[in-house]
């Protein structure tokens, strides 16, 4: 336990990210998360999400939150799957 806690500590002062967020970002259940909340955001005419999302995407500058939303490009092949998936449970129309 004291080893895997030294391998925790290193990999913070290195990266300045503790290991156990960048696990917390890529767990299905957090990924599934983002990138819906990033589809209604994009897909919504809604001016303050899309403001929401823009804020998020500033943040990347800041080394904790580095790639936790997508930039548009990244993210259609994304976005595209979510459309097949709606409309494949009925859930949106084609």
């Amino acid at each position: 336990m004291r080893l895997q806690s030294a391998r925790s500590d290193h990999a913070r002062l290195v990266s300045g990210i503790d290991p156990r967020q960048i696990g917390y970002w890529l767990h299905a259940v957090e990924l599934w998360a983002r990138s819906y909340s990033q589809y209604i955001a994009a897909r919504a005419d809604n001016r303050e999400l899309k403001a929401d999302l823009n804020v998020a995407r500033e943040l990347e500058n800041i080394e904790l939150y580095r790639n936790v939303q997508w930039e548009g490009k990244d993210f259609d092949p994304i976005a595209g799957a979510i459309d097949l998936a709606l409309e494949a449970l009925r859930w949106r129309n084609g």
